[in-house]
């Protein structure tokens, strides 16, 4: 099956929404990014744009919000970010702001972009592990007894995650092999509930040992190199 063009979508999304701007970066996410999807998933979009000054100067009469996303009436699921939103965002360790700069696959970015991501690894920080965690937390937290397995697939995904930092490897955001097998048989709940949240416990467990021994050591100035990042765009 053919991949949709997600800077096509996004420039689509935002004409709609009456946003001037321009698209810097797109991808194809959900499921679909890590390789997961089955056949009854859909395609989510993420997407950063770049406001034209006079817009952000209030110089003109179209608005340039931080975050332009689909309502209950829209048919697709897409989240576009105001590059300062992006970057404000990225600093906190956001996992969804972190797979942008560690995707390899169905994804669009300008020249400006591709120089952010040259420097990708400075946000590989504790602050980030926290935030990983409290998306783990939040997934464990959500699950009933009815769509449990799409959380725990995810909680299991962001802790594999975690674990590379730990061992300085990037994030992987493509799931193949053994691993891929591993989440996509959470998704077919080919183990019971209980079983997985056992599992997926001892794993927080060590991390968080590894996590607290690491952390003087691990952590970095994430503001002020972050700063200097966001330099680059102007």
């Amino acid at each position: 099956m053919e991949k949709p063009d997600p800077k096509k979508i996004a420039e689509d999304f935002l004409k709609l929404k009456n946003v001037e701007g321009e698209i810097i970066f797109a991808m194809i996410g959900g499921s679909h990014c890590y390789n997961l999807n089955i056949e009854t998933s859909d395609f989510d979009y993420i997407a950063i744009y770049s406001a034209k000054p006079s817009s952000l100067l209030g110089l003109s009469s179209n608005n340039s919000p931080s975050v332009v996303q689909n309502s209950k009436t829209d048919k697709i699921d897409i989240a576009i970010y105001e590059i300062s939103k992006f970057c404000e965002t990225l600093l906190t360790g956001s996992p969804v702001m972190i797979q942008c700069l560690f995707t390899e696959n169905f994804f669009f970015e300008t020249k400006e972009f591709s120089e952010l991501k040259k420097n990708s690894k400075i946000f590989l920080c504790s602050q980030t592990i926290r935030a990983y965690f409290g998306h783990v937390k939040s997934e464990i937290k959500q699950i009933n007894s009815k769509d449990w397995s799409k959380n725990l697939y995810h909680a299991f995904r962001l802790i594999f995650e975690i674990e590379r930092i730990l061992e300085g490897k990037i994030p992987k955001i493509y799931w193949e092999n053994e691993e891929r097998e591993f989440l996509l048989n959470i998704r077919n709940e080919k183990k019971s509930k209980n079983e997985y949240l056992f599992e997926i416990k001892k794993k927080i467990e060590n991390i968080e040992n590894i996590e607290k021994k690491l952390n003087e050591y691990f952590e970095i100035d994430i503001i002020k190199k972050g700063i200097d990042l966001i330099l680059i765009f102007f």
